[in-house]
Order: C-alpha cells, then structure tokens, then sequence
C-alpha cells in the first residue's frame, strides 16, 4: 500500500525545495498558471481545480482501499478496462511513472471499469502492473467521474483537488517535464488541506463524449438469413469533435459478421454516424449481440477512445418449408406466376446487357463511372464524390504507397466520420484523376481496328 509521507518526510522535502526548484520550473502561483502549463502538454486544465470524489473500493489483488490514502501525493488518477486496447497501450508508460517516482510524492492509481473480476486479474497479471489498481465493479466510482469514455486520467493535486485530465492514450514518458514541475510545488510546501466532493465531479470543461443507440433489424431472424445490427453513434458540437471509427461487437460463434457500412448527418447541432453490421446466425438459439464497443477519436488527439454499452438478444429461428417462413410461403405462391410470366424477357435482357457489357473497354466504363461521381458532386454529395473517385484511384492502380494511403486514410474519415475535404481539396483530385483517366484513353486509329476485327468475327 503506498503510504502518504509523514510531516517528518514533508518538512525535509520543504527544506530541500530550494535546490529543487533550482533545477525545475518554477510552480505557477495561480490556478491561470497552472492551467496554461497544463494545456502545454496536452491536458486538459480544470481553472479553478475542483475537489475530487473520495471512494472506497476492493483492490487487485486483495484488500480495501481508499482515494484519499493518497493524499499528500500529485496523483495520476487513470480509469481503464482489459477489454480497452488504447489503454493496454498507454499502461507500461504509466507503470514505468509510478516505478521511477516512486520515492516522490506521486503515484499512479489505477480504476478498472471491468465487470469481470477474472479477465481484469488476468490483465494486470499479463502488463506486469504494479501500482495500486481499484475494482469499480458496480461502475458507480466511472460515473461519479464522467468515466463513460476511456483511457482517462485525472491529475489530482496533494490537496485531493482535479486539476486537469486527458482523454485517450499518451505516452507518459513524455510529461517527464512537467511532473518535475508539479512536484516542485510540493517540495516547496505548496501542498494544501485536501478537500473532497460529496457528489460527482464538477467540470467547468464538459465532458460530452458520443453516446449511441443501438438497434436490431429482426430480433427473431432466420437460421442462415441475413439481418442487420444498427448503431447510430451521435454527439453535440463541431463534427469534426470526434473521428469515428466502425463498432466492435462482441457475437458468438453462431453468428457471422460479415460487413459494415456508414452514413453520416448533421442538424440542429447534433452530428450522427449511423454503422449497419451486416450478420447472420449459422445456429438456431438465443443469442446476445453484448457488449457493443464504441470507438472515436478526439480532435487533437493521436488514439482513440473506447466505451462500451449493452447490446440486443436475439431469437434465431428454423427454416421451414423449402427453407422459407410461412408467411414467406405465402407471398411467394402469390406473386410467383406473375413473375414466370416475365422469365423469359428478364433472360433475353440480360443476353443483350452481357454482350454490350463485353464489348465496352475500360476506359470506357471508368469514364462512366467518373461521369455519375461528377453528377454526385453536382448534386451537393461531396462524400459520394469522393469515394466514387477512390474507387476508381483503386481500379487504376496506386502510383506509389504515399497516394494509396493518402486515400485509405481520406476515404475513412469520409466515410466513417463524415469529414469532406475542402473544394479546392476536390478540385484537385478530380483534376488529378482526370489527367490519369486520359492517359488510358485508347489511340483512335488502334480503336478503329479493333471495331473492324470485332464485326468481322461476329460475321465469322
């Protein structure tokens, strides 16, 4: 258990604060100060701090603990989960933090949102975690701190106080300069009484990550049919806040993923994405679609953020006659004379497509497909304008691997976040490709031969 320093310990660190701060930053006098220093790095400043929320709760591996037996230590105070990959991400910098101070009045405390006990052991066990981690298995401690989004740390002062926090994975290693700053402040008695909140924590800086709904396309699909799960991701703000990326969900063997797709919208200050996860059940039973993870990353900010919510439960029924549900059956001997009725001109149809189709070259269908991304464009769909482009950047191959990420990169953000590139942006592709689309236009005199070759062995 880390204990908090005795006044023996603080009156000698007060004594040795000159030569401290000899060496360090000075200790900005005023939360104003404080917050701009903060803000340096990255962090997100709380001017004036507010007084954290104290709680008990079990430790790993045993044992009880509470925040406030830290007092008297700068605490970076990080909520996490096993399943959370941006978090496995960011802990060994965390651990290497807590190692290395660990003789200064600092340290690492850890808040597992992990219902189970079982995976969150084996996670700490695996990372090779060794400062002090707290079970918050009922979530009450994740919502008292707006924890609804994750990795997120909280730094606390000596005092008990919130004086800043950062969403999503860093590289702790890099805040070397300003931790030596924040203990400086200690060393130099800066410390004062600590003060808890009774209630949640009050953030001048809004903590409003993306919440999402979820829904099913049929709660009670067929064995072997496909159905959908939608989940309409939305927030408020700028819709350049977040970059979305799709959902992860997590089905059980019965049920195959197969594709997602994304749409996106924005009015009256709301911006939603809206995924559809395109399943299907090999197995009748009872099946749950849980959790739904939801991953977004902020603006500013390199890695994402997870957060999980609940998932439907799904009913996965047999086939019935010929595979088909009754009511299938019956709609099927309705219409099914009316549409033999038509066989045989839906046949002839697709004969003179097929050949019509084999007798157009590629230039000729690129073009086409160029001239419907035009008319996209003029319509006032940009993003379909420009994934209609990718499409074609990717049928006429990349011309190096700095444009084919260029690309991947854009037609995500377009398609899973909504973000458009600017008109001149546009401009500038559709130029591009226009230039590419002419340098495969055929020699008029090579095409002339061809047509005479393909009638002569029409005629053959």
């Amino acid at each position: 258990m880390h204990k908090r320093p005795s006044r023996i310990w603080l009156l000698a660190a007060a004594t040795a604060g000159i030569l401290v701060l000899a060496s360090t930053s000075r200790y900005p006098a005023a939360a104003a100060e404080l917050g701009e220093l903060l803000s340096g790095y990255g962090v997100r400043p709380v001017v004036p701090p507010t007084p954290a929320v104290d709680f008990t709760l079990p430790m790993v591996p045993d044992g009880m603990q509470s925040l406030s037996d830290y007092e008297g230590n700068w605490v970076l105070l990080t909520f996490l989960a096993s399943w959370c990959g941006p978090c496995r991400a960011e802990l060994p910098s965390l651990e290497r933090v807590y190692r290395e101070r660990s003789d200064a009045p600092l340290t690492v405390v850890g808040v597992s949102i992990d219902r189970d006990r079982a995976a969150l052991d084996s996670f700490v066990d695996e990372l090779e975690i060794t400062f002090p981690m707290f079970w918050d298995e009922s979530g009450q401690v994740g919502a008292d701190y707006r924890a609804s989004s994750i990795p997120l740390t909280y730094i606390l002062d000596p005092g008990g106080r919130v004086v800043g926090f950062s969403r999503g994975a860093r590289d702790w290693g890099r805040m070397e300069p300003l931790l030596d700053t924040l203990l400086a402040a200690t060393a130099n008695g800066q410390a004062e009484a600590a003060v808890y909140a009774a209630g949640p924590v009050q953030l001048p800086l809004a903590l409003n990550p993306p919440s999402a709904e979820i829904s099913v396309s049929d709660s009670t699909p067929t064995v072997g049919e496909t159905f959908y799960l939608d989940v309409r991701l939305h927030w408020s703000g700028d819709l350049g806040e977040y970059l979305p990326q799709p959902p992860r969900v997590e089905t059980p063997e019965a049920v195959t993923r197969e594709r997602v797709t994304a749409s996106t919208s924005s009015r009256e200050g709301r911006n939603v994405v809206s995924y559809r996860l395109e399943l299907r059940a090999d197995e009748v039973g009872r099946f749950a679609l849980d959790p739904v993870e939801l991953r977004y990353t902020p603006r500013f900010e390199s890695s994402p953020i997870e957060s999980r919510v609940s998932g439907p439960t799904i009913e996965v029924v047999p086939r019935t006659i010929a595979g088909l549900r009754p009511m299938t059956l019956v709609i099927g001997g309705l219409t099914a004379l009316a549409a033999g009725l038509g066989v045989f001109g839906v046949l002839s149809r697709w004969r003179a497509a097929g050949s019509q189709t084999a007798s157009v070259s590629p230039y000729e269908r690129l073009q086409r497909s160029y001239e419907e991304a035009r008319a996209m464009r003029l319509q006032g769909d940009g993003a379909g304008f420009l994934l209609a482009l990718a499409e074609i950047e990717r049928e006429l191959g990349p011309v190096d691997e700095e444009t084919e990420s260029y690309w991947q990169q854009t037609a995500e953000r377009v398609r899973y976040g909504g973000q458009v590139p600017p008109a001149e942006e546009l401009d500038r592709l559709q130029r591009r490709l226009e230039r590419r689309l002419n340098e495969l236009r055929p020699d008029p005199q090579v095409a002339a031969l061809d047509a005479v070759k393909l009638r002569r062995q029409q005629n053959s």
